[in-house]
């Protein structure tokens, strides 16, 4: 029988705003199951100004990671990598999670730029 540790979960309003309700009651879920959870890239969908007052949000509610790629798609994680920094700076007890892009040819020269202590990425090992 499986026992997940943990989940991934993104939920945004049609505004690219954290859909609270949704959320609340995922955290409600995992908490009564004593799981993990993990904020998905979803993230880099919320507008910049938002994601401090957001980031905070998901903290309160039980989550301990957010995955991003530090900002739009269309750039590259390296192109974000001041975003991600920024981040990284609202709250030690939050562990941000770069990805999107990362494999093991590329992995130490984004840990020259921020001091990321888990990553997600393709091919790393």
């Amino acid at each position: 029988k499986l026992r997940p540790e943990g989940i991934a979960v993104g939920a945004l309003t049609a505004e690219n705003e954290l859909d609270k309700p949704f959320l609340e009651e995922i955290a409600t879920l995992a908490k009564n199951k004593h799981m993990t959870l993990v904020f998905h890239m979803a993230f880099d969908l919320i507008p910049k100004d938002l994601q401090r007052e957001s980031l905070l949000w998901l903290q309160e509610h039980g989550f301990t990671r957010i995955l991003t790629h530090g900002g739009p798609a269309e750039k590259t994680i390296f192109e974000n990598i001041e975003n991600i920094a920024e981040l990284m700076k609202i709250s030690p007890d939050m562990t941000i999670m770069p990805g999107g892009g990362l494999t093991k040819n590329n992995l130490d020269e984004l840990l020259t730029h921020i001091d990321a202590v888990e990553v997600h990425g393709t091919r790393i090992v």
